[in-house]
């Protein structure tokens, strides 16, 4: 069970670090249009692997709380406590950032008004909010590592 929740959070986590420190930066060199496109697209197909790698990370964590038999009012358990805490913040925030701006952004996207300022603030936002999504779940790791050596 750690094994397979280690490796759902590698890939979930690991796409989210990728189309943040390779895939944007490397579009940027790229027309508009066609950077869109791809973005889109890796977007679409990371998305999938991500909300199925979330599954498994609930899944495979339930069965290790149950497994260790947690004792809430210790160190641990209250690190346990801040750590799902922050799980159940990053997946609203990853739903809300999937489900919602996103599908908006690539319909303002692919309409005449993708230069408006109200466009550029949406991409803004959802660029910001995936940055801070991702400093969220590499905290998460970050609790995981504590909980795992205290």
């Amino acid at each position: 069970m750690v094994w397979l929740h280690l490796l759902a959070a590698i890939a979930w986590i690991g796409g989210m670090i990728f189309i943040s420190l390779v895939l944007t930066p490397a579009l940027g060199k790229y027309p508009p249009d066609s950077r869109w496109e791809f973005f889109r697209t890796v977007g679409t197909a990371t998305k999938a692997v991500g909300w199925i790698a979330i599954l498994i990370l609930l899944s495979t964590g339930l069965l290790n709380v149950l497994h260790l038999q947690i004792q809430w009012n210790t160190f641990i358990g209250r690190l346990l406590i801040l750590k799902l805490s922050l799980v159940l913040l990053v997946i609203f925030l990853s739903a809300f950032h999937d489900f919602i701006l996103g599908p908006l952004l690539t319909a303002r996207q692919q309409t005449a008004a993708a230069q408006d300022p109200s466009a550029r603030r949406l991409r803004l936002l959802v660029s910001w909010l995936a940055r801070i999504n991702l400093m969220l779940a590499l905290t998460v790791v970050y609790l995981a590592v504590l909980i795992a050596r205290a």
